[in-house]
């Protein structure tokens, strides 16, 4: 990965500054795929969808904050004096905690059905993060029922009513969820006429197994 400038950001609701990184290149060797859908790999970043402002504790979307300027990565000390202190003083912005999707959610930052879809698989794959670390310790072979709270099945529940089966890709996240949830027949169904693609049919072997817990999917050979 070849890091890039930081940029500073304004907060939507306050005006407050916060600042977060750039890449100029990355790649995904040795990158992990999960069932959820979460995406890891370490010479590629994601910045999160939102954040929580550390000033007014409003959330909002990284697309919609205004930019305030750069800050090259390599920059010499005279232009490092010569930057705006609330640039110096600006935070790097955090990935919001299982916790703070939930509290984003009853608030109205998701103005439409698709950025609450959006925020409730970022709130169901952080509580499966827990499960995500025991596996790679583990070497994935963790095969413990998956013990939601009782928010996080509830956001499960929700998200898994939300979404349609009319094309493959919401069908798999569906039925993924249907398969954390237990609904093991449910998802077997919805990916039937998927199981020629790689992911599809690896979920629906776990959910045939009364597997409902998060796994890595495994690479094609």
């Amino acid at each position: 990965m070849k890091r890039g400038s930081d940029k500073i950001i304004e907060c939507p609701k306050c005006g407050a500054l916060a600042k977060h990184f750039t890449q100029i290149s990355g790649n995904t060797f040795g990158a992990i795929l999960w069932t959820d859908g979460k995406f890891e790999a370490c010479m590629l970043r994601r910045l999160p969808l939102i954040t929580k402002c550390y000033t007014c504790h409003g959330y909002y979307w990284l697309s919609q904050a205004k930019e305030i300027g750069i800050v090259p990565f390599w920059g010499s000390q005279r232009e490092e004096n010569q930057r705006p202190e609330a640039w110096k003083n600006a935070p790097h912005i955090k990935t919001p905690t299982e916790d703070e999707y939930w509290e984003a959610l009853e608030t109205n930052v998701a103005t439409d059905e698709n950025q609450r879809l959006n925020l409730r698989v970022a709130a169901w794959q952080a509580a499966n993060d827990v499960h995500r670390n025991e596996q790679c310790k583990k070497g994935g072979e963790v095969d413990t029922r998956t013990c939601f709270s009782v928010k996080a099945k509830e956001n499960l529940e929700k998200l898994y009513e939300s979404l349609t089966s009319e094309d493959a890709e919401n069908r798999l996240v569906k039925a993924e969820a249907a398969r954390e949830l237990g609904r093991f027949d449910d998802a077997i169904k919805l990916l039937a006429n998927d199981v020629s693609e790689h992911k599809a049919a690896y979920i629906s072997e776990l959910a045939r197994g009364c597997v409902s817990i998060v796994r890595i999917v495994p690479r094609l050979e």
